[in-house]
């Protein structure tokens, strides 16, 4: 009888052995989750950022291109006589607002996947 209430303590020795590395693998497992998850959130951000930068490039560039847009539009639109220099500097001045939104426009590289 001893030796049986013996064995018995020892298996339940090994059964609590055993929930305790299991209990222990769970909580290790939950920490290595949250900070996974964290790191995500942090890459999501990121990558929010960087399309409201490009975004908002994006926008700028379009209204230059249409500011020019008009402007070419009323420069055809005058007669040879009247078109003078202050209209061929305001033309130039948008093809280098345009020119520097492109300068400006972030490039592509910034969205590309990060491996997780």
């Amino acid at each position: 009888m001893a030796g049986t209430h013996a064995a018995l303590q020892q298996a339940a020795l090994a059964v609590l052995s055993v929930s305790v590395l299991l209990l222990a693998l769970l909580l290790v497992s939950r920490v290595l989750a949250v900070r996974f998850l964290s790191e995500m959130r942090t890459q999501e951000l990121a990558a929010t950022r960087a399309l409201a930068e490009r975004t908002s490039a994006l926008s700028e560039l379009w209204l230059s291109i249409q500011g020019y847009d008009q402007a070419v539009q009323q420069f055809v639109a005058q007669t040879a006589a009247d078109r003078d220099a202050d209209a061929r500097r305001r033309l130039d001045q948008l093809t280098l607002e345009i020119v520097s939104g492109f300068d400006r426009y972030p490039p592509s590289a910034t969205l590309r996947k990060t491996p997780c």
